[in-house]
């Protein structure tokens, strides 16, 4: 059940996307431990990070469709560096929804990052169901090649952070199903069942730069 919401949520921001350019960069992560604190019930701070049960892939257009697997546990590894974060502050909560503003960071096994603003809004299913909806916008993501330049995976596998990636700001859309929640954001909660789901494209400038350099062929996510 939760699978099939997520996977209609995530066809609905691609659908959106795709009026904004072609996808440079797809992510999804499942999983993630989740925590929300308010200390009064109108605002209050959501944080969704890799744990011991999280998983995900992250999957590079620029050069052919590439990418970096991250498999269950992969945040447990003492040896990787690979992790994700979503963090947001939350504000005018009402019964059934609320907005969000905040950041988020992909890390991939030895230091290479993505990370990026976020903005959106979070819905409630129906009154007093406990699956809550994040639908968003990604602004000035930015690529880093902090580790070894390529954008890599538990396996090795990944994608080059090629110099149109390193030096251009992009955009993109952020969808999110949260799972077993309870309340909506007028009390505080921890659970495991967050999924994300994004796209990246280029802003105009950037992609003026690509179509520039020879073009870029949509490829459909697996």
């Amino acid at each position: 059940m939760s699978t099939k919401i997520f996977a209609a949520a995530g066809l609905a921001a691609a659908a959106s996307m795709a009026s904004a350019g072609v996808a440079i960069t797809t992510f999804t992560y499942s999983d993630l431990d989740t925590s929300y604190f308010t200390s009064d019930g109108s605002t209050g701070s959501f944080t969704a990070r890799a744990g011991a049960d999280s998983s995900g892939d992250v999957t590079g257009f620029v050069a052919g469709a590439q990418t970096a697997e991250y498999t269950p546990s992969f945040a447990t590894d003492d040896a990787s560096l690979a992790d994700v974060v979503f963090e947001m502050s939350i504000s005018n909560i009402t019964a059934n929804s609320a907005d969000a503003t905040g950041s988020f960071t992909i890390t991939d096994v030895d230091g290479d990052s993505i990370t990026g603003a976020l903005a959106g809004a979070w819905t409630r299913a129906s009154a007093g169901a406990t699956i809550l909806f994040f639908n968003g916008t990604l602004t000035d993501v930015v690529y880093s090649d902090s580790g070894d330049g390529v954008f890599e995976g538990v396996d090795g596998s990944g994608f080059a952070l090629t110099p149109y990636l390193l030096n251009n700001s992009f955009s993109g859309g952020l969808v999110q199903v949260s799972f077993g929640v309870d309340s909506f954001f007028d009390e505080s909660f921890d659970l495991s069942g967050s999924q994300f789901s994004g796209t990246i494209v280029p802003t105009p400038g950037a992609a003026a730069l690509l179509l520039g350099a020879g073009g870029m062929v949509a490829r459909r996510r697996r």
